[in-house]
């Protein structure tokens, strides 16, 4: 099963990551990585996260619907979980510590890497920070009228999440990745996208990862049966300064503004073909690259002081967002009212 594959990609990762560590030493004790994925079937996203990066959906009213929760010392539960573990937790829940090392404190509450607060030897071999990622599955497209395939229930996922995301099966497809990783990985009609955790805070290294992919109109039954036109898969370096509706109210403008743009382009002087040449004028990788430094430049521009990485994954349909209304700012006026964290 597609899930089971994910919490095993998971493991294996940060078995290799503390595999390195213990052989190399030196810097490797000190390298993490946050991660989160998206295996995107005909029908479903099958998503896994570990720490702070995010997935979200954008809905045909332009509204985002984050698939995934952060799992940052700031949350309550999360922080709970490390005190419990054997964590020092500040009290304004900003850093974990170890009783050992209080000079050191980590920010995310699980993730893959950081040696040092894995199997601790002052605390009995424990793993403080843990490495277990949140798994599940969104279907992307409308029930049945028999209700075959309703949507799944949210189960205490936190404030404006989407699906609850815990352990457990199914799917194939591509995957699409965003996090703050040390490679770059491209599967299966998805794209993948990765930013190397460092110390260097100039513009250029910070905005480390960028990448996308578009999908060309499938039959028109299929278009119409999904509920979603496209997926926004981020780092911390994004998020630490831009609302979920923030960043897809941003990606909704540039993906409207490049179909009339290409529409107005590929418009022919005989008027009767218009119609036509509108229907092909989609999106390709090269506009999803260029929305991604979009992106990266206004979370930048914000102030952001992390790795930037971004991935787009624009769905069957997209190209009805050619004619949709915006408001003065260019958001979606559809989503002026909605909120998202």
């Amino acid at each position: 099963a597609l899930r089971a594959a994910l919490g095993s990609a998971f493991d294996d990762a940060e078995q290799d990551v503390l595999r390195e560590a213990a052989t190399r030493g030196g810097v490797w004790r000190d390298q993490g990585t946050c991660a989160v994925v998206c295996a995107v079937t005909s029908s479903e996203i099958v998503v896994g996260n570990l720490g702070d990066s995010r997935a979200v959906l954008c809905d045909k009213a332009g509204v985002a619907v984050p698939l995934t929760t952060d799992h940052k010392v700031s949350v309550p539960s999360e922080a709970a979980a490390l005190e419990a573990r054997g964590g020092n937790v500040d009290a304004d829940l900003r850093y974990v510590r170890l009783p050992a090392a209080p000079d050191v404190g980590l920010s995310v509450s699980r993730s893959i890497g950081d040696p040092g607060f894995k199997k601790v030897p002052s605390l009995g071999g424990r793993d403080v920070v843990s490495a277990e990622p949140d798994l599940g599955v969104f279907p992307l497209r409308e029930p049945k009228p028999d209700g075959a395939g309703a949507e799944t229930k949210e189960k205490d996922g936190g404030a404006g999440s989407a699906a609850h995301l815990s352990s457990g099966d199914s799917g194939a497809g591509g995957a699409a990745t965003a996090g703050e990783a040390k490679t770059s990985v491209t599967t299966a009609g998805a794209g993948a996208a990765s930013a190397p955790r460092h110390h260097d805070h100039s513009p250029a290294a910070l905005f480390a990862g960028l990448s996308a992919m578009s999908i060309s109109p499938r039959r028109s039954a299929e278009v119409a049966a999904l509920k979603y036109s496209f997926l926004l898969l981020c780092c911390d370096g994004v998020w630490d300064v831009m609302s979920n509706q923030e960043a897809v109210s941003l990606a909704h403008r540039e993906i409207v503004r490049t179909l009339k743009q290409k529409t107005i382009k590929r418009s022919p002087r005989h008027a009767n073909m218009h119609h036509v040449l509108a229907r092909e004028a989609s999106l390709d990788g090269d506009d999803c690259s260029r929305i991604c430094s979009v992106l990266g430049t206004e979370a930048l521009r914000k102030g952001s002081r992390d790795n930037v990485t971004c991935v787009l994954v624009v769905f069957h349909g997209v190209e009805e967002l050619r004619n949709a209304a915006v408001d003065a700012s260019g958001a979606p006026a559809t989503a002026a009212a909605a909120t998202s964290p």
